[in-house]
């Protein structure tokens, strides 16, 4: 065993990979294999893959991460928060038309939503670990000596979160493939605004509070009005594509508008808040 624990400390990427790797793959088969789409359960399995993760984030930089972990939660949710605007919007106007339509509330949607914020604290802790501070640490620690490691970083941190989201989703027509590939770069787009913020905090809880808070604003709604039901087996990230023909045009403009704010949010992140962020010491004492 402690070879083993030496050689995956050596080898930082390796390491990284096999930790994505085994995260994706635990909510993919025991989440569609339980066939249980209870908020409690989901919620426990993710805690549960976030705990897989942060072993692996350990073994790959120690605990440095988690020795940053204060005093910047609440300028991180202040610089973050136009990301929720969009989705505030969204929400609100589906929440508008169920009210309005007569739509029913589930008998017990204050635990319907206690049990969505639960879930979605640990969604947010998985992801920012395994997609963000993971991939950072791992390639941070393998090229820590190339002055281009940021740029690589991005690029990985952006091609696997989006592709998390969309992988074994339907691409059989055309609409189909294009709401895979916008909501990959929207997911991805989403992702390197809360990158730039472990950048400059390497605040690991107070980028995935922000995570778990925006997705718990985006299932609210359903929560209350569809309780269990809306997410399904695999939970509120099951699948992205909807493949009602009547419904997935006006979806993938959805995509279209999201991504088009993500980006200028991405890019207002950036030149408002990285200006004063010293990479070069950042690559060399991460």
């Amino acid at each position: 065993m402690k070879r083993l624990i030496d050689f995956l400390k050596a080898k930082p990427v390796i390491t990284g990979i096999i930790g994505i790797v085994m995260g994706f793959f635990v909510l993919r088969i025991l989440g569609t294999g339980s066939g249980n789409s209870d908020l409690l359960s989901m919620g426990m399995l993710r805690f549960a893959v976030a705990m897989i993760e942060t072993v692996f984030l350990i073994l790959i930089s120690g605990r440095k991460t988690y020795e940053k972990c204060c005093k910047t939660t609440g300028y991180i949710f202040k610089t973050v928060i136009p990301i929720f605007v969009f989705v505030f919007i969204f929400v609100g106007i589906g929440t508008v038309v169920d009210l309005t339509s007569g739509q029913p509330l589930v008998s017990n949607w204050p635990v319907q939503i206690l049990l969505s914020a639960f879930l979605c604290v640990f969604v947010g802790l998985y992801e920012e670990t395994a997609y963000r501070a993971i991939i950072n640490d791992a390639l941070m620690e393998q090229f820590r000596d190339n002055k281009n490691v940021f740029k690589l970083i991005a690029v990985v941190s952006f091609l696997f979160f989006g592709a998390a989201h969309v992988i074994g989703a339907d691409i059989s027509t055309p609409t189909s493939l294009a709401m895979v590939v916008m909501k990959t770069v929207s997911s991805g787009i989403f992702g390197l605004s809360l990158l730039f913020m472990y950048w400059k905090t390497r605040n690991l809880w107070g980028i995935a509070l922000a995570h778990g808070l925006y997705d718990f604003v985006s299932i609210a709604q359903e929560a209350i009005f569809f309780g269990d039901k809306a997410f399904g087996d695999n939970g509120p990230t099951a699948d992205y594509v909807v493949t009602d023909k009547s419904a997935s045009p006006a979806v993938l403009v959805v995509y279209v508008i999201m991504t088009v704010y993500d980006i200028a949010v991405a890019i207002w992140i950036w030149k408002k808040h990285m200006k004063d962020v010293d990479f070069e010491e950042i690559r060399k004492t991460w």
